[in-house]
């Protein structure tokens, strides 16, 4: 988590929405920069393969998530739910209200944390609903929604899951080299689907790749903003 570089947009603070700025002049960076979480090279998807597993001290909200898959928890509302599936699904909810509600302090220095904290708990949280029955009052246990909240509060985000959390921190390379700038080719793989199938995988997968063919007007919309507030007669030309 500590191999971006201090300046790197990922790893400074957010911007405070309540400050002033300190002149008049419009800084055109800030338009393309961190507090849009665009990179100028991959545009809204982060420059670095997303971290694939939160640190120990969370790793019982990886566990739990990995149950969910492993045990391919089922819609609660479908009419041909047998026994079996009821039973697990059952089960893998009383051990999620059974974690401990843990701390997010020691993820807020980390914005890529945050993100996998966020994308965890929300497809836990999805889980634990749509497993439900219909019948079932929904009541979101304490050690799913205080953290989420709390992470969703860090990070600017609804405590749901989002299209952050579903393509645009949802990939892995294709490359010996994790550290390598993705592109179009070798985004191969999804992080997590609720259905472990390649369908889903590339529903995801698909708009990832988008994201980083967009990238080309970024740039244009950048150097057009930037002609903008030059405003002299080549600009307006």
């Amino acid at each position: 988590m500590e191999h971006l570089g201090p300046n790197h947009f990922l790893s400074l603070p957010r911007p405070d929405s309540l400050g002033s700025t300190a002149s008049n002049v419009p800084d055109t960076t800030t338009l393309a920069a961190h507090d849009f979480d665009v990179d100028t090279r991959t545009g809204f998807l982060p420059p670095q393969a997303p971290i694939s597993r939160l640190p120990a001290t969370w790793e019982s909200w990886e566990t739990a998530l990995e149950d969910a898959i492993a045990a391919r928890l089922q819609l609660g509302e479908k009419s041909d739910l047998s026994d079996s599936d009821k039973k697990k699904s059952q089960e893998w909810r009383e051990r999620v209200r059974k974690l401990p509600v843990l701390s997010i302090d020691e993820l807020k220095n980390s914005e890529i944390a945050l993100r996998r904290a966020h994308q965890v708990l929300g497809w836990i949280m999805h889980f634990y609903i749509h497993s439900m029955p219909p019948s079932e009052a929904i009541r979101i246990p304490p050690p799913i929604t205080l953290p989420l909240l709390q992470v969703s509060a860090q990070l600017q985000l609804p405590p749901v899951l989002t299209y952050s959390d579903d393509v645009l921190y949802n990939w892995g390379l294709d490359s010996e080299n994790p550290d390598s700038l993705p592109t179009i080719g070798a985004l191969r793989r999804c992080q997590i689907s609720f259905t472990s199938t390649n369908d889903e995988a590339e529903f995801y997968l698909v708009p990832a790749r988008m994201e980083l063919a967009g990238v080309e007007a970024l740039e244009l919309m950048r150097s057009t903003m930037d002609e903008m507030f030059v405003g002299d007669e080549i600009a307006v030309l």
